[in-house]
């Protein structure tokens, strides 16, 4: 009874604390509610209110990489990304346009399209080998087995809906565009507007017969211009980095390690009896019988192999990034020799006869030299710069190089002989043969890449490490690399669709940590393709009008034009008369008379005017003897008068019925044209691929 009491007496503290408990677990559970809200993924975007996840976005730019032979670069899969949200936003936007306007391609329809008497286009470039004639009953078959394939039967379905969607599309333009079936009065204004010509007289005040000195513009001005002409002058949001590189490449050592690695295995090589096993993973060209001339052969080995014996192993040779060996299989007798040459060539100077026959005279003049000491003559009167410094040299020659001509002198020379003059189209030439061969080369070859190892990857990261720390200490990037030698690298505008630094080829996770970052942070090392990145956030710009600062010598040189065309206008206003040479003298310096011949509506610049629309525009409206009120145009303030004009003249109905239809047709493939972006240009489209990304590939919150 006394532990009954002691409950009762304590009632009201038991009450209590059961009611925290409770409030404790209906909180605990609000907040992991609110934790894994807060938490969730972040969508790709939004296009017209409907999400893309990101994990269907980058699920399908991982396949489209996988279509195009997967391991891109960082960039071009960056550009790979780009395509497929392009290809999704669109998607999405005709899927509402095409609902919207009832468009619907029923399933008898799209089976139709890939099995019926006629299939689609898109169905035969994907599931018909080229070439192959179309049987309706193979193709049927062949979809029930597709069908029936766990593997292949995604990709039908997407095949599918690709079909039905372009099926639904070209009849959605098809409607638009026949909506504009053109008209006859359309069609003769645009005859007479490329037909009816006019010769004008004018008189042009250019704009810098006014000194710019005499035109004084005020920050006042400049900003009234910015606020009036708000869209030339908008500026996204964008943000500006300075960055140190260091690149990862191999050392001394590993150059040295990759050498004496493949030298290990040229006794190997050379005994191995079945060359494709043996290459097979050694090369990325492993062996196949393939008997060469020796002009097609790696320039390294072609002089070496010529005296080389049945399964000798030249090498290793240095080839780009690459030290290689190669074997040589087997020889086999040629139908034709091959030879290695040396030339003097002499062009020719001009076009004519004379021409050609001075060359062929001065090439002739310098035989008897050339046999005696050929490699001083080419290098003394040899007009091919890229031979003549090395004697005239031009290796194992390729037949054809020089046309036959040349390949016949050539195949008649014996080895040692001086001959020609032979004319080319590059001029005439004195050949020598140094070596003949009658064989081809069957060779083998196995590689070693020269990459850059471990310790020298870990030693260029201690080095980026230890720049990152003197940038830390002394809070500016560009005063540490001028204490350490590290060159500072400035930034393009970096904005959430850049994919690139300048000189990097990358660095997507660089850009997307600065665009969070503030003015002054320093980001970690960051690993991009072959290199270490350390950067520091150095300007951000927000979006909105760019600064007076940024465009005031743009801005500056429009309202001075302005200016001067007011006072341009203004003194001619002044002078009255229909005699443009008199109203010249009466303007004084700076007026010039002009004329000009043949203008027509469709005419792009006028004779000592340039690109002036407005004139042209004017001009084929008037009639002669018109003189023009002042017009500003580009380059200056223009009076044109109309010295003559030569109509259009007529056109029977059966042509300008022609033209309607011709200009309908036009039109109609225009209006297709601009159909798609102005469907984007009106979608509410929100990508927020970058803020995905960082947060779910980079962990950049």
């Amino acid at each position: 009874m006394s532990a009954l009491s002691r409950i009762r007496h304590n009632m009201a503290l038991i009450v209590i604390l059961i009611a925290l408990a409770l409030l404790a677990f209906i909180l605990t559970d609000l907040f992991t509610g609110l934790g894994s809200f807060l938490n969730a993924p972040p969508d790709a975007g939004t296009v017209n209110g409907q999400s893309i996840s990101f994990q269907e976005y980058d699920e399908r730019v991982n396949n489209a990489v996988q279509s195009q032979g997967g391991s891109p670069s960082e960039l071009a899969r960056g550009t790979t990304a780009d395509q497929v949200w392009d290809a999704m936003v669109s998607e999405i936007v005709w899927e509402n346009e095409m609902e919207k306007a009832g468009i619907e391609v029923t399933g008898e329809e799209l089976y139709d399209m890939f099995a019926g008497r006629e299939i689609s286009p898109i169905v035969r470039q994907y599931l018909l080998p080229p070439g192959q004639p179309y049987d309706q009953n193979t193709m049927r078959r062949q979809l029930e087995q597709i069908s029936e394939d766990p593997n292949l039967r995604p990709q039908l379905l997407q095949l599918e809906n690709y079909a039905a969607r372009t099926r639904g599309i070209e009849r959605y333009l098809g409607i638009i565009s026949a909506g504009y079936l053109g008209s006859l009065t359309s069609a003769r204004q645009d005859f007479i507007d490329q037909n009816r010509r006019v010769s004008l007289s004018y008189l042009a005040v250019d704009f810098n017969s006014v000194s710019d000195s005499s035109v004084s513009v005020t920050d006042s001005e400049l900003r009234n211009y910015i606020n009036k002409h708000k869209d030339e002058y908008k500026q996204e949001a964008e943000t500006y980095i300075r960055y140190a590189q260091f690149s990862l490449a191999p050392s001394r050592k590993d150059t040295l390690k990759a050498f004496a690695d493949l030298n290990k295995k040229k006794d190997a090589f050379s005994q191995a009896i079945n060359d494709t096993a043996y290459t097979s993973n050694k090369s990325r060209f492993p062996y196949g019988e393939d008997y060469r001339t020796i002009s097609s052969l790696p320039t390294t080995i072609q002089d070496e192999i010529i005296n080389a014996e049945e399964k000798a192993v030249i090498g290793p040779v240095l080839e780009g990034s690459y030290y290689k060996l190669y074997k040589l299989v087997g020889t086999e007798s040629a139908d034709e020799s091959s030879a290695k040459i040396a030339h003097i060539l002499i062009n020719v100077s001009g076009t004519t006869k004379a021409d050609s026959n001075a060359a062929s005279t001065k090439a002739a003049g310098l035989l008897a030299q050339a046999r005696t000491d050929f490699a001083t003559t080419a290098r003394e009167n040899s007009m091919d710069l890229s031979t003549s410094s090395n004697g005239g040299e031009l290796g194992w020659y390729r037949k054809g190089s020089f046309g036959e001509d040349f390949d016949k002198a050539v195949a008649n020379a014996a080895v040692g002989s001086v001959v020609g003059p032979v004319k080319s189209l590059r001029g005439y030439h004195l050949i020598k043969v140094l070596a003949k061969t009658s064989k081809t080369y069957d060779i083998a070859e196995i590689e070693e890449e020269i990459s850059y190892s471990t310790p020298t990857r870990d030693s260029v990261y201690r080095a980026a490490n230890q720049f990152a720390a003197a940038v830390n200490n002394t809070k500016n990037i560009n005063d540490s690399g001028s204490e350490m030698d590290v060159v500072i690298r400035e930034s393009n505008p970096l904005n959430k669709e850049s994919r690139s630094l300048l000189n990097v080829g990358g660095g997507r996770e660089v850009i997307l940590w600065a665009l969070k970052a503030d003015v002054g942070d320093i980001s970690k090392v960051i690993r991009v393709e072959d290199q270490y990145i350390l950067a520091q956030v150095t300007n951000k710009k927000e979006e909105g009008a760019k600064s007076l600062d940024e465009v005031r010598e743009e801005v500056a040189a429009k309202v001075r034009k302005e200016k001067k065309s007011k006072i341009i206008k203004d003194k001619l206003a002044g002078i009255s008369g229909g005699d443009l040479n008199a109203m010249k003298d009466a303007y004084g310096t700076g007026a010039r008379i002009g004329t000009a011949e043949g203008i027509t509506f469709s005419s792009a610049s006028i004779q000592g005017m340039g690109a002036e629309k407005y004139v042209i525009g004017k001009a084929v409206g008037m009639q002669p003897g018109d003189i023009s009120s002042p017009i500003v145009g580009n380059n200056g303030v223009y009076i044109i008068q109309v010295t003559g004009a030569e109509d259009a003249g007529e056109i029977d109905d059966a042509t300008l019925a022609s033209n309607r239809d011709a200009q309908a047709g036009i039109k109609q493939q225009d209006i297709q044209r601009r159909v798609e972006p102005a469907l984007l240009d009106a979608a509410e489209i929100d990508d927020n691929r970058a803020e995905a990304e960082s947060v779910l590939r980079y962990g950049i919150r």
